[in-house]
């Protein structure tokens, strides 16, 4: 337990959007991040509402995701539960489902990285962290629905931010993420997600195109929707 007058450190595992320094500083965190891995959970376009679509995660035996894990103070924490929204539930990860990326793929880190967290590079022999780590999982998976979109825009925000741990962190997070195939709107131009990127370079858009699977790549349309929550 903190001390008197010391806020409790928290960290936070992000699949989607949360793997964006960028975006995650429009909720008030700055700073580092971790690449992993986390295993027994599964992360797809499953946050369905009447007109767009996002992505979410929910427990699964066999299933794993690349996502990037982030500190913040205890006081923070309230933030992402407003931000993530009531289709979303924060709950507690069990540490051993999280390994280092960098480790996992027997690479050296990057000196941007500086690897992982401390808790995750040397274990406790056996004896229980009193660090609390937390996943935002889906109170309900849902499957794609005609006409619910997937916004180019936060599709640039979430592959930006795993390209921040290099093209292979990127591809693998892709192969793993679910329900790729659906409607999707290209609204680069007048981005509609609001936490869009402040720019996009057109070099980093390519990127990302290429990375795309070819099952989304072909649902892209430029039919307008109005804004949703999310």
């Amino acid at each position: 337990m903190a001390s008197s007058g010391t806020k409790e450190v928290h960290y936070i595992v992000g699949y989607g959007s949360l793997m964006s320094e960028e975006s995650r500083a429009a909720t008030g965190i700055t700073g580092l991040g971790w690449p992993v891995k986390i295993d027994g959970y599964r992360v797809g376009w499953s946050n369905v509402y009447s007109a767009t679509t996002y992505l979410g995660a929910e427990r699964c035996e066999g299933k794993s995701s690349n996502a990037v894990i982030f500190k913040l103070a205890s006081d923070e924490i309230k933030r992402f539960d407003t931000r993530e929204g009531r289709k979303y539930e924060r709950k507690l990860v069990d540490l051993g489902q999280i390994s280092c990326w960098w480790k996992d793929q027997k690479m050296n880190p990057s000196k941007q990285t500086n690897s992982c967290p401390e808790f995750l590079t040397n274990p406790t022999d056996g004896k229980e962290t009193q660090v609390p780590v937390w996943i935002y999982c889906m109170r309900q998976w849902q499957n794609r629905r005609k006409e619910s979109f997937v916004l180019q825009s936060y599709v640039d925000v979430v592959v930006s931010g795993a390209l921040a741990y290099g093209e292979e962190f990127a591809k693998c997070w892709i192969q793993n993420c679910e329900q790729w195939k659906g409607d999707m709107l290209e609204d680069r131009v007048v981005p509609m997600y609001p936490r869009a990127l402040s720019k996009l370079p057109s070099d980093l858009a390519k990127s990302i195109d290429e990375l795309l699977p070819s099952e989304y790549s072909e649902c892209r349309s430029k039919v307008d929707v109005s804004k949703d929550d999310g």
